[in-house]
């Protein structure tokens, strides 16, 4: 008795062999040609005519169900076929499935094709299913593919001598431009060559009987079922449309090519489309490809090579992309659009994108990209947002978000750029938060519009935060900020300008970016009309600026030239007023000169006069800082005249005044009158 009995299928004649010849493996030509004229005769198909770009071919009608549930296919013969159907049509030419209708359920799960297989324009009006069916011809020569067959060239990608490169080639299994009007399942088919279903229609249009078969086949079916195929050679589907969902859950690809497809119901219906845990070895293209409804991607791995470009992703209010947990290496996303919302976050499994690519996208709905890894460069620039978007807890590369627009809230809490970040040109229209953000790279914002607040600081900030958080330089040129920058978080109060500097210290690995960094806290704090603590801010400033001119300076020269200059400064400018800020230091410190000098004056006069004229003191001293005062204030009223060494301390003193008096001018027009 046939093995295979158990499908209940077995012909008649041949049954009681080891294998009958419909489940027989490794057939001779002969065989192949009689398992071919049994094929026709059990399932008596009807011959007709039709006209196929203006040529006449003939084609084969299956009017009732095709069980062919276990068959073994042998390598079609060279040899024409003879059959005549009921109506004496006459087929006399190689077997082929092109244009082919099957007008019952087609069943050939578990069947073994092991030659080319060709189904090439043919409608499948009811189930048709390949569940755990194999094919085995890996690869075939163009000369070697016999005249009409259907098979035709198509362009697929290898990755050959370390490169991916892309070549014309003979697929070995063609169902291109086939039809499924309800429902295929190609659960656990295994594909060993290149496999074409280019420009393929899957749809359902009796859903009672697809419910009946997903019972049957004891899980869920969709219009088109390949969850846990293999695809050892490249497949592609360009063109394809999936008008009722496709399921290809845990499917193993070598290299996939869904450019232009459409996973999208009939008048662009909601439809569930599903990759979760599918492979792309070598690489997948989407390009140009249309979804709608809720589009899965949650733990599929794209290596190589994955192309998004030009592809729209639509829904109704409850769809959603979701690239959770995967990994997509040379991500290619331009100038694609999320009308849904879109989640690449981390779940249970991190999101690693490798050198991404979503320049020009646009992005309708809330995005989210919660603890990504993108490694290599990533680049967003041109991309709009037009909902909300949370990078929180990701690393980057380089990263280059130039030109992008933000038009609702854009988080990046505690995140990591490990290198570069480019934020130039850009639009933040609502609030942006860099909270607990860690810089490695350098990191510019030239020519960006903060229309809301920027805060990088948490507001329940305390110094034991961890800290450098810009290593490296840092530029805000030509930035607008409209509501200010946040830097200090809770410190924003604090007075003491030790626990300032220490607190901006910290942050900053360099001089240059810790200078940038309180010039725009300065201005910020200028803009809101906060004036005591925009002083605070210029006077760090100016001390990180003192240090970098000495940390700048090469040679001896200029390391002597950037003292002095500092020496000068901080004599002038820092000590006495803390750089115009402190009226009262600069009062007492001109308090200070002015007594200080009135000392030896008196001394001088007390030594012209005699010291033993005791009661002479205090006369002595009042006419000496009268003396003093008028000098420091330059009035110079001629009463009283310096003689000796006197008259260089008395010039020194009104050079002093001079300048001192100019400070204190300024600094009562800067508090006060402003």
């Amino acid at each position: 008795m046939c093995k295979r009995k158990d499908f209940g299928n077995c012909d008649p004649e041949t049954a009681d062999q080891e294998y009958c010849i419909f489940h027989k493996l490794n057939k001779s030509k002969e065989e192949a040609i009689k398992f071919y004229r049994k094929f026709l005769e059990r399932f008596k198909p009807r011959v007709e005519e039709i006209k196929v770009n203006g040529r006449k071919i003939m084609r084969l009608v299956f009017e009732k169900p095709v069980d062919a549930r276990g068959f073994v296919f042998p390598k079609i013969p060279s040899d024409p076929i003879e059959y005549t159907d009921d109506n004496g049509n006459k087929w006399n030419q190689i077997f082929s499935f092109k244009y082919a209708i099957f007008e019952g359920a087609a069943l050939f799960d578990n069947a073994i094709f092991e030659g080319l297989v060709c189904f090439t324009g043919a409608e499948f009006n009811h189930f048709a299913s390949f569940d755990n069916a194999q094919f085995k011809m890996e690869k075939v020569e163009a000369t070697k593919i016999p005249k009409f067959c259907g098979i035709y060239e198509t362009s697929i990608k290898e990755f050959q001598d370390g490169n991916l490169i892309t070549k014309i080639t003979m697929p070995v299994v063609s169902f291109y431009k086939s039809k499924f009007y309800n429902g295929a399942s190609f659960h656990n088919a295994i594909f060993l060559g290149i496999t074409n279903f280019q420009g393929s229609i899957f749809e359902v249009k009796d859903n009672d009987e697809l419910f009946f078969k997903s019972k049957y086949h004891h899980r869920a079916l969709t219009g088109a079922t390949f969850n846990r195929a293999v695809f050892k050679g490249a497949v592609v589907f360009s063109n394809s449309k999936f008008r009722a969902g496709a399921e290809f859950s845990g499917t193993q690809f070598s290299w996939a090519d869904f450019s232009n497809a459409q996973f999208e119901g009939e008048d662009e219906k909601d439809v569930t489309t599903n990759f979760r845990d599918s492979v792309f070895e070598i690489g997948a293209d989407f390009s140009n490809a249309r979804f709608k409804g809720t589009t899965v991607f949650m733990y599929t791995k794209i290596h190589r090579e994955a192309k998004f470009n030009k592809a729209e992703f639509k829904g109704s209010e409850n769809a959603e992309v979701a690239f959770k947990g995967a990994l997509l290496e040379n991500a290619e996303f331009g100038d694609a659009k999320f009308y849904t919302p879109a989640e690449f976050n981390s779940a249970d499994r991190i999101t690693k994108i490798v050198s991404g690519n979503f320049v020009g996208c646009t992005f309708y709905q809330e995005s989210r990209f919660y603890r990504v890894i993108f490694k290599g460069q990533t680049t967003f620039a041109r991309s709009t947002f037009k909902d909300g978007v949370a990078f929180d807890g990701s690393d980057f590369g380089k990263v280059i978000f130039d030109f992008a627009v933000f038009e609702k809230g854009a988080s990046f809490k505690n995140a990591t750029f490990h290198r570069d970040a480019w934020f130039q040109e850009v639009e933040f229209k609502k609030a942006v938060e860099f909270q607990a953000v860690e810089f490695k790279g350098k990191i510019t914002f030239k020519g960006s519009v903060f229309e809301k607040v920027a805060v990088f600081v948490n507001e329940t900030l305390t110094l034991d935060e961890p800290t450098p958080k810009f290593h490296d330089e840092l530029s805000f040129s030509n930035c607008d900020f409209r509501q200010g920058a946040d830097f200090l978080g809770s410190l924003k109060e604090e007075r003491n300008l030790s626990t300032l500097w220490d607190f901006f210290s910290s942050r900053f690995s360099k001089l240059s970016a810790l200078i940038e960094g309180l010039r725009i806290q300065r201005l910020s704090f200028e803009k809101e009309g906060k004036r005591d603590e925009a002083d605070r801010m210029f006077v760090l400033e100016m001390r990180a600026k003192r240090r970098a001119r000495i940390k700048n300076a090469r040679t001896k020269l200029e390391k002597l030239k950037a003292h002095t200059h500092n020496f000068i400064e901080w004599l002038l400018a820092g000590l006495p007023s803390e750089y115009g800020t402190n009226w009262v230091r600069l009062f007492l410190f001109s308090l200070l000169i002015i007594i200080g000098n009135a000392v030896p004056y008196a001394l001088r006069s007390a030594y012209i006069e005699g010291f033993h004229q005791t009661s002479n003191y205090l006369v002595r001293f009042a006419n000496a800082l009268y003396y003093s005062l008028v000098t420091f204030t330059t009035l110079g009223y001629g009463d009283m005249h310096p003689t000796g060494w006197l008259k260089a301390l008395s010039a020194l003193e009104a050079l002093t005044g001079a300048v001192f008096m100019a400070l204190i001018v300024a600094v009562i027009a800067r508090k006060w009158m402003r």
